[in-house]
């Protein structure tokens, strides 16, 4: 029945909302900058068509919540707890084992993160790397074909392919017009 996935879809739905709401109150600092935040991302055509589309998306995008959400908790109150390194480690396997479109994002976000501690907490930076690695390592043990994913599949293919030169020759020819 359509109503498995569409009743976990809303229940994810009211935990994006939430997320959502403390993120861009943090960002925002205005309750009602944060409703209308969460409103407008609820009714938007990306929100509506990950609710009504049985798919990842959803989880994905919940995924992406937890792991910023993190982030803020974390470095705002400078609170590197177990509890918090744990629930980091979780977003990072949910997010690798919804999709592996996750990986870029938690890299891009992780990087300056470690650069950071690297400077202020080495300590932190531990404790940090070991949840996110952690995180993946157990990505991998639960599906190995993560890696063929990745780097194997069509997409994986086609970005080793642009990165070899090729992407060189599409920046020079469309944006520089040469």
């Amino acid at each position: 029945s359509k109503w498995y996935g569409l009743g976990l879809n809303i229940g994810i739905l009211i935990i994006i909302d939430l997320l959502l709401y403390h993120i861009a109150k943090y960002f925002l600092k205005s309750e009602l900058k944060s409703l209308l935040t969460v409103a407008l991302w609820s009714c938007s055509a990306a929100g509506l068509s990950d609710i009504i589309l049985i798919r990842m998306y959803l989880l994905l995008t919940l995924a992406y919540l937890v792991f910023l959400q993190m982030h803020i908790k974390i470095f705002k109150d400078h609170s590197y707890t177990v509890k918090n390194f744990l629930l980091l480690f979780f977003s990072v396997m949910l997010g690798g084992l919804t999709h592996y479109y996750f990986y870029p994002f938690a890299f891009f976000m992780a990087a300056p993160v470690c650069v950071y501690l690297l400077v202020k907490n080495r300590g932190a930076l531990l404790a940090y790397m070991t949840s996110l690695l952690a995180g993946f390592a157990c990505n991998l043990m639960i599906f190995p074909a993560t890696l063929t994913h990745v780097f194997g599949g069509y997409r994986g293919t086609q970005v080793a392919t642009n990165l070899q030169g090729r992407t060189e020759n599409v920046f020079t020819k469309y944006y520089l017009g040469w």
